[in-house]
């Protein structure tokens, strides 16, 4: 499970279940979404904070071992 704090009032949010342990993380520059790189290392899960869910799961080609996103948040390297 993925588990988030509200940034002012630390109050803990609802986690959300991944179903499966997870490899790497990264935040979109805005915060808005957080893309998620399962165990299984062949897609990256699309978590919305908004609605406390993974809203999408992209499937990836092959495996990948990290995840991040450029400086100007226009791609997911």
């Amino acid at each position: 499970e993925l588990l988030a704090v509200q940034g002012r009032t630390l109050a803990q949010a609802a986690p959300v279940s991944l179903g499966a342990g997870f490899r790497a993380a990264a935040a979109s520059p805005s915060g808005d979404r957080l893309f998620v790189l399962t165990d299984r290392a062949s897609e990256v899960r699309v978590v919305d904070r908004y609605a406390g869910a993974v809203g999408a799961t992209v499937p990836l080609p092959g495996s990948a071992r990290d995840l991040r996103v450029d400086p100007l948040g226009r791609y997911l390297l």
